[in-house]
């Protein structure tokens, strides 16, 4: 569990995203629950940045940062199948915000989330 503070919008657009998709009634609660687990690594890696502003701030990228995560139950480094999974969630997490939310995140931003 990461112990670092986190920015409070980021969590509620986070909520808002897995409220939409949940109406939506497409997924079920244990997979809006896995995604939910892996999305929150994304927003633990933004820690108190808004996500408009992450591609300016200067820190390492998301795929590096995820890549130097270790499973909570296990502690080894994350299965590459589930870096993949995390990845996508991401992309389409950034999608939903820019056309629903109209956040400005660039495509070269999302596109190299990869």
């Amino acid at each position: 569990m990461n112990d670092e503070p986190i920015n409070r919008k980021n969590w509620v657009l986070l909520n808002d995203y897995l409220d939409s998709l949940k109406n939506e009634g497409i997924y079920n609660e244990k997979t809006l629950l896995a995604m939910r687990k892996a999305l929150m690594k994304f927003i633990n890696y933004a820690g108190m940045t808004p996500i408009n502003e992450l591609e300016k701030a200067e820190q390492e990228s998301f795929t590096a940062y995820l890549y130097k995560l270790n499973s909570e139950m296990t502690g080894a480094r994350l299965e590459f199948e589930y870096r993949r999974k995390i990845l996508e969630y991401t992309k389409r997490f950034l999608l939903w915000l820019r056309k629903k939310k109209k956040i400005n995140i660039s495509d070269d931003y999302i596109d190299a989330i990869r």
